[in-house]
């Protein structure tokens, strides 16, 4: 078992919460299903199973695997740039008559900063064995969602499908690589998975990679946690 910092919210805040994810979640799925189903967290009819069976499907010895994760993703979240993507989908998309309070209620629920209105359930000994990149009381207030909200999971998922762009819609060149060689790419949450049948495209990606989700979503691709081996391996 890991340990994690779970913040559990109070039932007031966890009924906004979701009155948030009922008028967002089916414009997210739209746009999920419109780049192919690639992401498979926290989604209805998907899950660890559904990623699995996708994975199986390539796991052939001609394709290479490159398996991907991001460092402290949760807690790494830049909340303002966050806010601003999810803002302007939203005004695009959104069309109820109660829009001016869901972008509110967004902006509170994303800026709010439970580890200052807290309490605590477990011993607080416990959390000198959690990586300081693991907790939102590490954090500047400017970064991090909490864990345990559903509302963290859906604008998780949402902010790294901007990442998922460039490989279901074949947009690889925007990384200056040929998309003739990629052959699937499949998510959940942070971990991802690239099958090509080049495994030269891999080694070339990642630096690029690292670039972009540095410059374009301000997060960080794990150094210690990527793979690179034979798909059926």
């Amino acid at each position: 078992p890991r340990l994690r910092e779970i913040f559990a919210a109070f039932f007031r805040d966890r009924v906004a919460q979701h009155w948030l994810t009922l008028r967002a979640e089916p414009l997210m799925e739209q746009r999920y299903v419109a780049m192919g189903n690639v992401t498979y967290n926290c989604r209805k009819g998907y899950g660890t199973w559904k990623a699995i069976e996708a994975a199986r499907q390539f796991s052939r010895p001609d394709l290479t695997l490159g398996k991907y994760d991001l460092k402290g993703f949760f807690m790494s979240i830049d909340k303002a740039l966050l806010l601003k993507l999810v803002s302007a989908f939203l005004e695009e998309h959104y069309e109820g008559d109660d829009k001016e309070t869901l972008l509110w209620l967004l902006e509170v629920i994303i800026m709010y900063e439970p580890q200052k209105n807290c309490i605590r359930r477990s011993p607080v000994e416990m959390w000198s064995k959690l990586p300081e990149g693991k907790s939102l009381f590490h954090t500047d207030g400017k970064h991090g969602i909490p864990i345990g909200n559903i509302s963290s999971q859906l604008l998780a998922n949402f902010l790294m499908s901007f990442f998922d762009m460039l490989f279901c819609c074949k947009c690889v060149e925007i990384l200056g690589l040929e998309a003739k060689h990629l052959v699937k790419y499949i998510r959940f949450v942070d971990d991802f998975e690239i099958y090509a049948d080049c495994a030269e495209l891999l080694v070339n990606l990642r630096p690029r990679m690292e670039r972009w989700l540095t410059e374009n979503l301000h997060v960080m691709l794990h150094p210690n946690k990527v793979y690179l081996q034979r798909a059926d391996r």
